[in-house]
């Protein structure tokens, strides 16, 4: 992710854009379409991925309920700049609803009483895309997930690769010595390793419970809600 004082430059941009590219296939998180029927003048949603249900129209309002078979994918806000760039939430979580038929004017869009944003109905014609929309009760939720897998990695992942990384280092001090001849550092080291092994073990066992705490409130966390959406036209 560049920054001011050390930009990364373009081609390690293009190079990471390209690797997302390879190993990611590009997904759609949601896809809610309301349309005006010809024929009878009355209005319908279609939803792909999710179900919607529970349509109300009027001339200058419609409302329903939306339930997603899964959230955007949102990542902890440092990571920013690096979704803008590759256009992740686009290509990887695209979250789009469509509204066709309105009358001409701006529209309040609404998800569980909270104001998402004010649209055309050109805009809402062509489609709005909302998975980078910070604003929607989806995008909070994805956040909190996102915030706690950083915490499970930083608190309990991270620390326990330390752990093990150095078992590892005291393992090959102590192979080292005992390669040698001076048995008596030899019998000293094994002695301290010994007495530090307990504490290896324990502290794994603590980090292995923490990431597993961390891991139930994630997928506690990470369960779509139904959602309720509204439009409004404006005066």
């Amino acid at each position: 992710i560049p920054d001011a004082v050390h930009p990364i430059p373009t081609g390690q941009v293009v190079m990471a854009t390209a690797i997302i590219n390879d190993m990611i296939p590009r997904s759609s998180v949601s896809q809610i379409v309301v349309r005006q029927q010809p024929k009878t003048g009355k209005f319908n949603v279609t939803a792909a991925n999710g179900k919607a249900a529970d349509l109300e129209a009027s001339d200058d309002k419609i409302s329903f309920t939306f339930k997603a078979n899964a959230l955007p994918w949102v990542l902890p806000p440092e990571a920013a700049d690096g979704c803008k760039l590759t256009h992740l939430g686009h290509r990887y979580s695209n979250e789009k609803i469509t509204v066709g038929n309105l009358k001409p004017g701006k529209y309040e869009l609404r998800i569980d009483g909270e104001l998402i944003g004010t649209y055309t109905d050109g805009q809402l014609a062509f489609g709005v895309e909302l998975e980078g929309n910070d604003k929607t009760p989806q995008y909070q939720q994805a956040l909190k997930v996102a915030m706690l897998n950083k915490d499970r990695n930083e608190k309990a992942i991270k620390p326990m690769r330390g752990l093990w990384v150095n078992l590892k280092v005291k393992r090959r001090e102590l192979q080292k010595l005992e390669s040698g001849s001076d048995k008596d550092a030899t019998a000293a080291k094994r002695a301290e390793f010994e007495k530090w092994l307990p504490e290896f073990k324990s502290g794994v066992a603590e980090k292995l419970a923490m990431a597993k705490h961390l891991e139930d409130q994630i997928y506690e966390a990470n369960k779509p809600v139904v959602r309720k959406y509204e439009l409004a036209r404006m005066p």
